[in-house]
């Protein structure tokens, strides 16, 4: 493959990537207006999930912000690929597969072809550790907690005008009620530790 197919593919997968997160940011928007509107009305277990896939929607955006940037990266600095730079090609090695595109697919072959199959696997497992942290953060991002969507939906209400504010969490009521119970119902604490 040349030098000019190669930058064009670059370029045509940073933009496809552009007009991803465009979208995606679109329909983020549409998406905190329908949890507003459940909070609103008081259907706030809906308004949980839509919330959970949108931090997880949202990690996926800035999982693409980042893939963009290191493809410009990658883009600017191609000719000099054999020598090192290696944050961007194994960004763009770790993260392609990940997600359903063509164009990331035609780069992680380009890069394999350029670098070897040796390289590939490094950066697949990410063992020599040149995989950005800021990548994989957004590929391995964690399940959120019940009180991180607490803050969450309470910032979508803000933002919206919604008066909400999420009830006491399970375990303060748990911990509320142990410590007034009365003395007649006294058990050994071992159980609770």
């Amino acid at each position: 493959m040349s030098l000019t197919s190669v930058q064009s593919q670059l370029r045509q997968t940073s933009q496809r990537l552009g007009q991803a997160q465009a979208k995606n940011d679109s329909q983020a928007s549409i998406t905190r207006t329908d949890i507003a509107t459940l909070i609103q009305r008081g259907n706030v277990s809906l308004a949980r999930e839509k919330a959970e896939k949108l931090i997880t929607d949202e990690a996926y955006n800035d999982l693409l912000e980042e893939l963009e940037m290191q493809i410009g990266v990658l883009l600017e600095y191609f000719h000099e690929l054999e020598r090192g730079g290696y944050a961007c090609h194994c960004s763009a090695l770790r993260g392609s597969p990940l997600m359903a595109d063509l164009d990331l697919d035609a780069i992680r072959t380009i890069l394999v072809d350029h670098l070897g199959p040796h390289f590939a696997h490094s950066a697949a497992g990410n063992r020599d550790h040149h995989v950005p942290s800021r990548v994989l953060e957004h590929i391995f991002t964690p399940v959120p907690s019940a009180s991180q969507l607490d803050v969450y939906l309470r910032d979508i209400a803000d933002g919206y005008g919604v008066v909400w504010s999420p009830g006491h969490a399970r375990q303060d009521l748990f911990v509320f009620h142990f410590w007034n119970l009365p003395p007649s119902h006294n058990f050994q604490c071992k159980y609770l530790v």
